[in-house]
């Protein structure tokens, strides 16, 4: 989505500027503080998509207004929250839009009878914890989305989980989660936005990873 491509460029500016939470801390304030400044930042992504972007619509005035006006909104509405999370999480963002099977990843898994099989995909980010290093895979969604235990142990959610094997070579995977940038549920009401990790005990966690 183009919220989502916004998001990608301004937090890659933040990766190369920023190299703990407290650098992420002054940003947030700064962020809270002072209205013109997100409303800037919301500008200077939307027109570097646009900039960018392929299609000769999207380069329009008109392209602009509608559905430019909203979706600019949701990203100054998100942003402040998706900077809190990290500053603290500590979970600072590494990695973008990383396609699987480059960079050292594996696009090949093998279940527990020998079958391989081949995924494609990419990871909307990976974050790694200043603390003790540890990664995080985040996916950006546009409604609300809830890790599913249940469903991943049955094989049905397991897209995340099947990521977190595809980067064992880039370091140790501890959580998973989606982040929603949408800001109305199905139901008109307003969105409680906030990421849904996979809150597991490093055994756990390990256990769902290699099950799926």
């Amino acid at each position: 989505s183009i919220v989502h491509k916004m998001y990608e460029e301004c937090l890659r500016e933040y990766a190369i500027n920023f190299n703990t939470s407290d650098d992420y801390k002054v940003e947030l304030d700064k962020v809270l503080s002072d209205p013109e400044y997100v409303s800037s930042l919301s500008e200077k992504y939307f027109d570097a998509y646009c900039i960018e972007s392929n299609n000769p619509n999207e380069k329009t005035i008109e392209y602009k207004k509608s559905p430019g006006v909203k979706v600019r909104r949701i990203f100054e509405k998100t942003l402040p929250i998706i900077i809190d999370e990290i500053v603290t999480s500590k979970n600072l963002p590494d990695r973008f839009e990383l396609k699987i099977g480059t960079e050292g990843t594996t696009n090949t898994l093998k279940t527990s009878n020998g079958t391989e099989f081949i995924f494609n995909g990419y990871i909307d980010r990976i974050d790694k914890n200043e603390e003790d290093n540890n990664l995080r895979i985040i996916d950006y969604k546009t409604g609300s989305k809830s890790i599913d235990l249940k469903k991943a142990l049955a094989g049905v959610q397991i897209q995340l989980f099947a990521y977190a094997n595809a980067i064992d070579n880039l370091g140790e995977v501890s959580s998973v989660g989606y982040f929603p940038i949408g800001l109305k549920s199905d139901s008109g009401k307003d969105v409680d936005i906030k990421p849904d990790i996979s809150a597991l005990e490093p055994d756990d966690f390990k256990v769902v990873k290699e099950y799926s």
